[in-house]
Order: C-alpha cells, then sequence, then structure tokens
C-alpha cells in the first residue's frame, strides 16, 4: 500500500476524486485493515477491534470517521460468524482527543 504521493508523480496524474485528499493518503487503507484484523478477531473469537485513531486524523481521512467506523463495524458483523454471534465492532478510545492529548 503506497501513500497517494507515491502513486502519481504529480496532482494532475492523480484521478480527480484524490486531488483534495491529504498526501500521505492511502486509499482504503482502513477498511483493508479492519478487515484483517477482522480475519483475527474470528480466528481468535474476539469481538472488539480497536482502532487507535485520534481527533486530528478525522480532519483528513475519511475512513477514521465515528461513521465509518460505525458502519464497518456493522458490516462486519453481517459478515462474520463472531458478529453473528455477538457482534464484532470497531471502537477508537483516543478518537476524541487530538495527538497532544494522546501523548499527554
Amino acid at each position: 500500500m503506497r501513500e497517494v504521493d507515491e502513486l502519481w508523480s504529480n496532482d494532475n496524474e492523480r484521478p480527480s476524486h484524490l486531488r483534495s485528499a491529504h498526501p500521505s493518503t492511502i486509499p482504503a487503507r482502513n477498511a483493508i485493515i479492519y478487515a484483517i484484523a477482522a480475519y483475527y478477531a474470528e480466528v481468535l473469537g474476539i469481538d472488539t477491534i480497536v482502532a487507535g485513531h485520534n481527533a486530528d486524523d478525522t480532519k483528513h481521512f475519511p475512513d477514521t470517521s465515528r461513521e465509518f467506523r460505525r458502519l464497518i463495524s456493522r458490516a462486519l458483523t453481517i459478515g462474520t460468524y463472531i458478529g453473528r454471534a455477538r457482534g464484532l465492532r470497531v471502537i477508537a478510545p483516543l478518537s476524541k482527543l487530538s495527538k497532544t492529548e494522546v501523548v499527554s
């Protein structure tokens, strides 16, 4: 997986929908990571995936938002056996804190 800055040599080559994306955006990064985490959750019988997103992340990355976590939790609940048995949710306990607050 590569950041949008690495995928195209200049902004004009980028697809129009990614021209305003933060330079360090990795397309669909968290969807991929949550899918891998769901695999391990299923195998290990775990019903919670913990994400480390902070409040600053949501300014630039749409796949760190509360709404994204809510919807992917729903999809993972429907699409896994552990989800059907107990629910499978993605939580982000640091999501209301800035990076500075997380460090403190």
